[in-house]
């Protein structure tokens, strides 16, 4: 269930075009919690019978864990953050500026308060 709901971020932030600094963030949110909560699990893994690993070999096999969890997680939510931004349309905002790019370069406009004076002083524009 946990990653299930890690999937949630990606595919807001691919929906919302966010930055894709957020994804990382959340990978390794996401990569830190599912550590914590299945740290049991690592308890029989440092279990040895015959002897107790070194404070170094568990350090060093705590951080190879949390890595591949973590690029793990980043490759999924690389996936969904860019399927769900490629099929979703782009922010309000960045379709405005298109739309009005487009629109200030038609040659339909004219100045609204004064419809004779030149293009370089448009105060109001309007279609």
């Amino acid at each position: 269930m946990p990653i299930l709901l890690s999937l949630f971020g990606p595919a807001y932030f691919g929906y919302r075009h966010s930055p894709y600094w957020l994804v990382v963030a959340w990978a390794a949110a996401c990569a830190a919690g599912f550590f914590w909560m299945n740290r049991p699990s690592l308890y029989h893994a440092f279990s040895l019978p015959d002897r107790t690993p070194s404070f170094w070999f568990k350090s060093s096999l705590v951080i190879a864990i949390l890595t591949i969890l973590a690029v793990a997680f980043l490759a999924v939510h690389s996936l969904i953050y860019y399927g769900i931004g490629s099929i979703s349309s782009p922010p309000v905002q960045e379709r405005l500026r298109r739309e009005a790019e487009a629109l200030t370069r038609s040659s339909d406009w004219i100045n609204v308060k004064n419809p004779n004076a030149p293009a370089t002083t448009l105060i109001i524009l309007e279609r």
